[in-house]
């Protein structure tokens, strides 16, 4: 009598490949001889089922127990939004999520270089210019002249930030 555990065979798929796996022999002998695991039947006792364990999933937080966001970056929201409400209601939806994500991206970098103090008036004009040309169709001196306008409107409250800043130190 053979072991199953000594033979052991690759079967090949159809196409010709092996198998991912092995198939053990089975052995052709029955009756008493053949060596089969022996099952005990003992009386169970009843199994007391654990319940399923549920993966543990971060907690959702709910709208209302948000931190709010920084003054600043609502202010530097609001300067970039001004004047573009018609535009961005006939966005169709898909562009409208990625123009106000791409916006409130520019927001936050704003309000990191005011923060730093390193505001530089062409990389701002660069990341403005850079989120309006997501409006399909825009007139490129239309675009221009937004920019500028919104980024001498960032760099005068910029200024305003940091002479608050500085009054309260002195």
């Amino acid at each position: 009598m053979t072991d199953m555990t000594e033979k052991k065979d690759l079967t090949p798929l159809p196409e010709g490949g092996e198998e991912l796996f092995e198939v053990p022999e089975l052995s052709t002998e029955t009756g008493p001889s053949a060596e089969a695991p022996e099952v005990q039947s003992e009386p169970q006792e009843p199994v007391q089922e654990k319940p399923a364990e549920v993966p543990q999933v971060a907690p959702q937080l709910p709208v209302a127990t948000l931190p709010p966001k920084d003054l600043l970056v609502k202010d530097i929201e609001e300067i970039l939004s001004s004047d573009l409400t018609d535009m961005y209601l006939s966005l169709p939806d898909d562009r409208k999520a990625a123009f106000r994500a791409k916006g409130e991206e520019v927001a936050q970098t704003i309000h990191v270089m005011m923060i730093q103090g390193k505001m530089q008036v062409q990389k701002v004009l660069k990341l403005i210019i850079e989120w309006l040309q997501l409006i399909p169709g825009v007139n490129k001196f239309f675009l221009e002249q937004e920019a500028k306008i919104k980024t001498d409107t960032i760099m005068e409250r910029f200024e305003q930030e940091t002479h608050r800043v500085d009054n309260a130190l002195v």
